[in-house]
């Protein structure tokens, strides 16, 4: 846990060590899954991050089964103001969604001015 006063320090952490950058990385790609799905769609989709920034140094990949965490079409269905998709999922799936808009959560408090913040709040 930090406090607000710590937020400055924490984004230094991620940006300018190699392990703050590498599990950034890995967030990132979760939150790809989350808000924009899995299929390419022409550059924020988990599909569209390149192999090199998708695996870890051994060749494996860091997210090991990428279908998991699609948790995309619930994602829409929440932000649609619906709990349908919720409901009928298994407690995996709300969990994962659970923890992806944690990750989600904590990188839009950390770099608060990206790109497509605004779309995502």
């Amino acid at each position: 846990f930090f406090g607000p006063d710590e937020i400055a320090r924490v984004r230094a952490s991620i940006e300018n060590t190699t392990v703050g950058q590498a599990v950034y990385g890995g967030a990132k790609q979760i939150i790809a899954l989350l808000v924009h799905g899995r299929n390419s769609c022409g550059g924020g989709c988990y599909n569209d991050i390149p192999n090199e920034e998708k695996n870890l140094p051994n060749g494996k990949q860091k997210i090991s089964n990428a279908g998991l965490y699609h948790t995309n079409p619930s994602y829409e269905d929440l932000i649609s103001g619906s709990c349908s998709a919720v409901e009928t999922q298994t407690g995996t799936h709300t969990n994962v969604l659970g923890g992806g808009m944690a990750i989600e959560a904590f990188d839009l408090l950390i770099f608060p001015d990206q790109v497509d913040a605004d779309t995502r709040k």
